[in-house]
């Protein structure tokens, strides 16, 4: 009889340990890695500073830049939000799916333009500790413009009242957001 018990004991040992394991990384996955800040560029071109919450399975960036130059005076400002869906996580990474809005507008001399840019794509993070990540993104922006003038970006830039395009941050558009979990 006591052969015929450790046959049952170990693998149900086996299964609990790694099912604690597997519940604990879920668990880690659910909790994310809360409040960040950090610095972004959307694919439209908004480049500022971000507030970021990550709840694990989802996460929200905010976007805000501003830019004062004189000699001619331009004013640029723009906010923007983001939401991402991560589909795949890792120990020291993960990919997220979402898009997001940003309003974009510059004012130089007495003319103003507004800008309005929807994205949708995928992000990667790599974290180079616990919490601090890096970040890029590849997908489709879609921009507007009032006047005919579209900011760059990555993906845009010139003229016209609208621009769609397909394209990433893989060289100068990369975030990095600093967790304070």
């Amino acid at each position: 009889m006591r052969p015929m018990r450790k046959a049952i004991v170990i693998p149900v040992l086996l299964v609990s340990t790694l099912g604690i394991r597997a519940s604990a990384g879920a668990q880690e996955l659910v909790e994310g890695h809360g409040i960040g800040l950090g610095v972004q560029e959307n694919l439209g071109g908004l480049v500022g500073a971000t507030i970021d919450y990550d709840a694990g399975r989802f996460r929200l960036e905010g976007i805000l830049g501003f830019d004062h130059q004189s000699g001619p005076s331009v004013t640029t400002f723009g906010i923007g939000g983001r939401f991402f869906w991560v589909v795949h996580h890792m120990e020291r990474a993960d990919l997220g799916l979402g898009g997001g809005l940003a309003l974009v507008r510059q004012e130089a001399g007495g003319a103003s333009e507004n800008n309005f840019h929807i994205e949708l794509g995928g992000q990667i993070r790599a974290f180079l500790t616990s919490n601090v990540a890096l970040s890029g993104m590849l997908g489709v922006v879609i921009v507007t413009a009032e006047n005919f003038v579209i900011g760059g970006g990555p993906v845009t830039g010139g003229g016209g009242d609208g621009h769609v395009g397909v394209g990433g941050q893989l060289l100068v558009g990369f975030g990095v957001t600093y967790y304070f979990r």
